[in-house]
C-alpha cells in the first residue's frame, strides 16, 4: 500500500508546487521504497531525494530559494 505525505509547498510567479514523500512497498517483505513527488500544474515529477525535489519545485515555480535551476524535462 502506498503512503503519501505532503512535506513542502513552493510558490512563485509561475505557480504553486507541492512536494510529497511517497512510501511504496518494496520487492521484498519489510522493504520500502521512498521517493519524492512534485505536483505542479497537473504534472507529477519524481525524484529520489528531498533536496533534489526541493530544487525542482523551486525551479518550476520561480521560487527564489534556489535561483538558477531550470527543469530539463527529465523524469
Amino acid at each position: 500500500m502506498e503512503d503519501k505525505e505532503l512535506l513542502a509547498t513552493f510558490e512563485g510567479p509561475r505557480g504553486k508546487a507541492e512536494v510529497f514523500e511517497v512510501t511504496k512497498p518494496g520487492d521484498r517483505p519489510l522493504v520500502e521504497q521512498i521517493v519524492y513527488e512534485i505536483e505542479f500544474k497537473g504534472e507529477t515529477h519524481t525524484r529520489m531525494t528531498m533536496g533534489e525535489a526541493s530544487v525542482v519545485a523551486s525551479g518550476l515555480t520561480g521560487d527564489p530559494r534556489y535561483q538558477g535551476y531550470v527543469e530539463t524535462g527529465r523524469r
